[in-house]
């Protein structure tokens, strides 16, 4: 349940940024889209005056939205980073069949640095083979 519910938040937040940094959403509206999608509690700052939790909630949204106001793209750049994550292990899976280890993948992944994916995607391939 926790995985899906990451899996929103970085979902939410390609939306609004995208939405932000091309004139389509007012913060205001991120606010709003983010209280009612990730939160689950629609137009919680409306409600905020006379609800704690509301407010708390709206208070979440606002500081999330300032970040992503002031780092266009990171959202959009991050999902597209881990997609290339996510495909490479599953290439890496049916590679090693029955012998796939989620231990050695990730300690192949993390020993190529901060080098995105894509970029030693074909080499990371080709030296299981060997």
């Amino acid at each position: 349940m926790y995985e899906l519910q990451g899996q929103l938040l970085r979902a939410v937040r390609v939306r609004i940024d995208t939405g932000i940094h091309t004139g389509r959403m007012t913060f205001e509206e991120g606010v709003d889209y983010f209280t009612g999608n990730v939160s689950f509690y629609p137009k919680a700052c409306a409600r905020s005056g006379h609800d704690p939790f509301a407010r708390a909630l709206c208070d979440v949204a606002q500081r999330a939205l300032y970040r992503y106001s002031k780092w266009p793209i990171q959202a959009v750049t991050y999902h597209l980073g881990k997609n290339a994550i996510v495909e490479l292990r599953e290439a890496y899976r049916k590679q090693k069949g029955s012998a796939f280890s989620a231990k050695a993948f990730h300690e192949r992944l993390m020993s190529m640095g901060t080098i995105p994916a894509g970029y030693f995607r074909e080499l990371f391939l080709e030296e299981e083979v060997r």
